[in-house]
């Protein structure tokens, strides 16, 4: 309770003691002493009014006081001692600083220095030379290198010098030194730049001993549609390998006379390496065709071959036949038409004018193209498809026969006929046969269709 203050509190004199109890507190200036700066009762001073204040850059000394006085405040003389500041931690004491003298190198760590950074400057330029400058700096070549068995790699690139694509056979060798030469080169043919460096030559002709990359070329598969096989599994620019498909210099390179590559990628399973570009994937399918086709003709007769005629027409008996034994009489057919001035009449040249999935209608057989062999007589331009070597084969080796005409029986077999009155008696029998089988005459008509297909296998000289 405050000097003079009537209202009773707790306690016998009537005065409210300090909530902390502690007896000091009761000289804690307060009240209107506080705010008026008058004298306390024990007399101490409040603190001035703000307008009574003097500057606070002059009163250092009325701040030490002010700091002392509150500290009074915080711990009065009952209670306990404040707690000394920690001292700071000890440093450890500096070592003294102690002057290297002068830095003394022997004689031999300079002679090692040099050599090394001399080392490595050769590697450097070494391997640029062998890795990244042409092989060839002279003129642009471009060839065909055809490996044959028992060549060693000296003879390879003694070859590859006379070609002009390696100015200097060591420059191989040396390649095939540093990157393990020794594992053998492959027997095939090249197609070989003479701006690749000779590392690059060396990875092409060295057998590859990573993982291979597979494509497979399905028997009767367009040109485009092979492309882009190949393209796909090799991860070739597809675009790049249609343009070089169509290439006159490629054709020429090749030493083919024929202005594409439709028909000469032979449907096989291949395995390439990832260092093959478009121009190797190209050619190891063209070289296979050759390969086939040198297998099925006596030695020089592929020189004097219309390359391009074998082709079309394999095509054409490649989209005909589906039991490899009627194939030969496929193709004796179309020949013999050829050879009397009769139009081919054959369905996939139609069907090569439409999107494969397309069905075949009648009206279709109407078009005007140069593929459609309903309207225009002999060949047509080109290939419409990869022939494979059965298909091959049968055009080169055709069945001794004089059929014209022939009608699918249904199952994959055909019923061949010599003349147009045959061939109509043929299309009518088939014809009842399936009106028969929609009917529900199925045993009766069976057989006779087992019957028909005997009897024209028999005269087709056909299994």
């Amino acid at each position: 309770m405050r000097p003079g203050d009537s209202r009773q509190g707790g306690g016998e004199s009537g005065s409210r003691p300090p909530r902390d109890g502690n007896p000091a507190r009761r000289d804690r200036p307060t009240g209107p002493h506080k705010r008026e700066g008058k004298p306390l009762p024990d007399g101490g001073h409040a603190r001035p009014a703000p307008q009574d204040r003097p500057d606070r850059r002059s009163t250092s000394q009325a701040h030490q006081r002010r700091d002392k006085n509150l500290e009074e405040l915080r711990h009065a003389p009952g209670d306990p001692p404040l707690p000394l500041p920690a001292p700071p931690p000890s440093l450890p004491a500096p070592v003294p600083h102690r002057p290297l003298g002068k830095l003394k190198l022997r004689p031999w760590f300079w002679v090692v220095l040099v050599v090394s950074g001399l080392g490595v400057l050769g590697g450097v330029k070494l391997w640029s030379w062998l890795a990244h400058q042409p092989a060839w700096e002279g003129k642009h070549t471009v060839a065909k290198v055809l490996v044959k068995p028992g060549m060693t790699l000296r003879q390879v690139a003694d070859e590859l010098h006379r070609l002009e694509l390696l100015d200097d056979p060591r420059r191989l060798l040396l390649a095939a030194r540093l990157l393990g030469g020794d594992r053998g080169v492959q027997v095939s043919a090249f197609i070989l730049d003479s701006g690749m460096s000779p590392v690059d030559l060396l990875r092409q002709l060295l057998v590859f001993s990573g993982p291979t990359i597979k494509a497979r070329i399905p028997e009767g598969a367009r040109t485009a549609e092979a492309i882009g096989i190949l393209a796909r599994a090799t991860g070739r620019d597809s675009l790049l390998m249609a343009r070089m498909a169509r290439d006159s210099s490629f054709m020429r390179l090749l030493d083919l006379k024929v202005p594409d590559l439709d028909g000469l990628l032979f449907p096989d399973t291949y395995f390439f390496s990832p260092v093959e570009d478009e121009r190797a994937v190209l050619f190891k399918a063209v070289m296979r065709f050759q390969q086939e086709l040198g297998k099925l003709l006596p030695a020089g007769a592929a020189d004097s071959l219309d390359l391009r005629r074998l082709a079309t027409l394999a095509s054409i008996v490649q989209a005909e036949y589906q039991v490899p034994g009627e194939a030969d009489t496929i193709a004796a057919v179309y020949l013999n038409r050829l050879e009397i001035g009769m139009k081919l009449q054959a369905d996939p040249t139609v069907q090569y004018l439409l999107p494969r999935s397309r069905r075949l209608y009648l009206k279709d057989l109407d078009r005007d193209s140069p593929y459609n062999t309903y309207r225009y007589a002999g060949l047509p331009p080109g290939p419409i498809g990869c022939p494979g070597k059965v298909a091959l084969e049968a055009v080169l080796k055709p069945a001794s026969c004089d059929y014209l005409f022939f009608v699918s029986l249904g199952d994959g077999r055909h019923a061949f006929s010599r003349t147009y009155a045959e061939h109509l008696v043929a299309r009518r029998t088939l014809d009842a046969l399936r009106a028969k089988l929609d009917a529900g005459e199925l045993a009766d008509s069976l057989s006779q269709l087992e019957v028909a297909a005997r009897r024209d296998s028999g005269q087709a000289s056909t299994p």
